[in-house]
C-alpha cells in the first residue's frame, strides 16, 4: 500500500495523465491504482483518523471510472463497477454529510436509486437513499427505504434502531397517527425506548405526539 505523502504524489502525477488524454489506456490504469489505494486508506483508518482525503479520491476517482462507461446499464452489469459505484455512493453520503453540498448530495442520491433499482433489498444502499431522499424533499421514499430496511434487520440492533428512529420522525410528520402505532407497539417490546441516541429520539417523537403509554 502506498503511503499517504506517495498517494498525494501519485494523485499528481495521475491528474498530468488524465489532462493530456483522459480517455488513454494509462489515464484509465491510474485512475484505478489511486482508487483502489484510496479505498484501502479509508478502510485501514483508526476511529478518529482523518480519511477526508481518502474518501474525496474514492469519490473523484471512481467517478472518472464509472464516467469511462457507455452507458449505466454496463455499470449494474458488471460486479467490478457495481463494486465501484457502491463505493462512490459511500464516499458521496460521508462528504454530502459533512459539507452539505447539494449537487454531490442529489448526484449520490441518484446513484443510490439506479443501485436500489439492481439490489432493491441492499442495506448500504437503502440507508443511503433513505437518509437522501429525507433531505432532498423526498420523505415517502425515504419512508419507504426505512420499511424495508427495518424488515432485514435483525430486531434491537443499531442499525435496527437507527431505522426505526428515522421512520417514527418521518411518519410524526406525514402521518401522525400511523406514527403514535408504531410507538405504541415499539414500547411494548422497548418500554426504555432504545439506546443512546436512538432512544432519546424516539421519545422525544413520543411526547411531542402526545402518545400516552405506560412507564416501564
Amino acid at each position: 500500500m502506498l503511503a499517504r505523502d506517495d498517494l498525494e504524489t501519485a494523485e499528481r502525477l495521475a491528474l498530468g495523465l488524465v489532462d493530456e488524454d483522459g480517455a488513454g489506456l494509462w489515464s484509465r490504469l491510474a485512475s484505478r491504482a489511486i482508487f483502489r489505494q484510496a479505498i484501502d486508506h479509508w478502510n485501514a483508518a483508526q476511529e478518529g483518523e482523518d480519511s477526508r482525503g481518502s474518501i474525496r479520491r474514492v469519490s473523484e476517482w471512481g467517478t472518472r471510472i464509472l464516467e469511462e462507461q457507455s452507458t449505466i446499464v454496463e455499470v449494474l452489469d458488471s460486479p467490478g463497477m457495481m463494486a465501484v459505484a457502491s463505493n462512490v455512493a459511500r464516499a458521496g453520503l460521508v462528504r454530502w454529510e459533512g459539507s452539505g453540498d447539494a449537487v454531490l448530495g442529489r448526484a449520490t442520491l441518484e446513484l443510490y436509486g439506479l443501485l436500489l433499482s439492481s439490489h432493491p433489498r441492499n442495506q448500504q444502499f437503502l440507508r443511503g437513499c433513505a437518509l437522501l431522499s429525507a433531505a432532498f424533499d423526498d420523505e415517502m421514499e425515504s419512508v419507504r427505504c426505512w420499511r424495508v430496511l427495518l424488515s432485514g434487520t435483525a430486531a434491537g440492533s443499531a442499525s435496527w434502531f437507527e431505522a426505526r428512529t428515522h421512520q417514527v420522525e418521518l411518519l410524526a410528520v406525514l402521518d401522525p397517527e400511523r406514527a403514535r402505532q408504531v410507538l405504541q407497539q415499539h414500547h411494548v417490546l422497548y418500554p426504555h425506548w432504545g439506546p443512546v441516541p436512538w432512544g432519546q429520539r424516539i421519545r422525544a417523537v413520543q411526547e411531542s405526539l402526545l402518545v400516552e403509554v405506560p412507564e416501564p
